[in-house]
């Protein structure tokens, strides 16, 4: 094992002293008075617990991607398709997928595109006991310390100063106006550290560090940092100069995709809130949305596997479906967007959205059913006209075949919504392709 990976699989050493933790799996409830809610007897809300739980917002389809409810006993919490971790300062709760974060990390890997991504084997999912967070984190510490290793990359940057051996273009015009001084002035270009590409990375880094939930990880971090950019400027980061320094990466600099992806996808689910009374920890959250990590997952696979002569479109919007008659206050007209449209040459002989929900458990809500209707008539399929809703299988089951007909007097032809399990794991292992007709 190398130094590296010792280093960072040592970095998961004791939890940070916090409130207590209460682990908690997606899309459940657990309230106070039941046998795994003890830790929630008696907890109240502080008023920065209550603002950081506001800026998580509401999630899709119009639901708060958290909900904490006080009782008179204590909290009540409800968790969505969003997982991850959140401070407060009564409570440490980490929400856990269904599957095993080995095959979620695997999931993240394949959805975001970054194959590479990989942890040195089972050892290091052993001890990354925070969940997926912590995990991400160790990958990127992994990925930063091969990057540092192999040594930052310099870029050119403009300079300016007083030489006494003329270097690039002497200003003359200066020289020419001031008094012999047995120095020249010249504009060059120099090599540096402290260009946009090495800022990102540090700052990336630092703002990792700082919602870790492993007090080793976070340590490991800081110190890599202070180490390999100490002369490097730290702005904040913000998704746009992210996104802005992807682009730019050159096959020089492909090193640094990996960890930058890492940073994009922390950065990107965090929310801070401000400090609690005083000596608290600071209040923060990282929340992943499964919802739409299972559309990247199908829309990256089904781009895949497609047949020969199939084309898959990602969230293409159908035009002009909605028409206002009248429309006095200029309202823009509703859009139809479903997750995938999949054509046959110029024809499309299916329509799909993708739902991260357990449909082998409950059947579909009347709203997913108005929903999908909606595409199939909004398209010129065949009849009966195709609608796919597509959902995670649960390892090692089986799916069971469930199709709905939509049919209305005048309606010409019928919309067919069609239940369709999609075998995840055995996608990752690579053991199928297009899995339905």
């Amino acid at each position: 094992m190398r130094g590296g990976q010792r280093r960072s699989q040592a970095a998961l050493r004791g939890p940070l002293s916090a409130p207590p933790t209460l682990r908690i799996r997606e899309w459940s409830t657990i309230t106070p008075s039941e046998p795994g809610g003890a830790a929630l007897r008696g907890l109240r809300l502080s008023v920065e617990d209550r603002a950081l739980l506001a800026s998580l917002g509401i999630g899709e389809g119009g639901r708060p991607r958290l909900k904490i409810m006080e009782l008179r006993e204590g909290l009540a919490i409800t968790t969505t398709a969003y997982i991850g971790a959140v401070q407060l300062s009564c409570l440490r709760l980490i929400i856990e997928p269904k599957m095993t974060l080995k095959r979620l990390m695997s999931m993240v890997a394949y959805g975001f595109e970054i194959d590479e991504l990989a942890l040195s084997g089972e050892a290091d999912y052993a001890p990354a006991t925070q969940g997926l967070l912590d995990l991400l984190g160790l990958a990127l510490l992994n990925a930063s310390l091969r990057l540092t290793r192999r040594g930052l990359r310099p870029a050119y940057r403009a300079a300016r100063a007083d030489l006494s051996t003329p270097r690039g273009r002497v200003d003359l015009a200066y020289e020419a106006t001031h008094p012999p001084r047995g120095r020249l002035r010249c504009d060059f270009e120099d090599f540096t550290l402290d260009h946009p590409l090495n800022q990102i990375l540090a700052s990336g880094l630092v703002e990792a560090a700082s919602v870790m939930l492993d007090r080793g990880l976070r340590f490991e971090l800081r110190r890599l940092v202070d180490r390999a950019f100490g002369g490097v400027s730290r702005p904040p980061l913000t998704a746009s100069g992210l996104r802005r320094v992807a682009q730019q990466l050159n096959r020089q600099q492909r090193d640094y995709r990996l960890p930058l992806q890492l940073i994009r996808l922390i950065h990107e689910g965090r929310h801070l809130g401000d400090d609690g009374m005083g000596g608290a920890l600071p209040l923060w959250s990282f929340m992943l949305n499964m919802n739409r990590l299972f559309e990247r997952f199908l829309e990256r696979h089904l781009r895949r596997a497609a047949p020969p002569g199939v084309r898959v479109e990602a969230q293409a919007t159908a035009p002009d479906r909605f028409r206002y008659e009248e429309n006095p206050k200029l309202r823009p007209a509703p859009q139809i967007r479903p997750d995938f449209v999949l054509w046959q040459g110029d024809e499309v002989y299916a329509v799909a959205d993708a739902k991260y929900k357990r449909y082998d458990q409950q059947p579909p809500s009347t709203a997913d059913l108005y929903q999908l209707t909606i595409y199939g008539l909004a398209y010129g399929l065949r009849a009966p006209k195709a609608v796919l809703l597509l959902y995670p299988l649960p390892e090692g089951q089986a799916e069971a075949r469930e199709a709905l007909r939509f049919e209305a007097p005048g309606l010409e032809g019928a919309a067919r919504v069609r239940l369709v399990g999609v075998p995840v794991d055995q996608i990752l292992d690579g053991a199928t392709g297009w899995w339905f007709n």
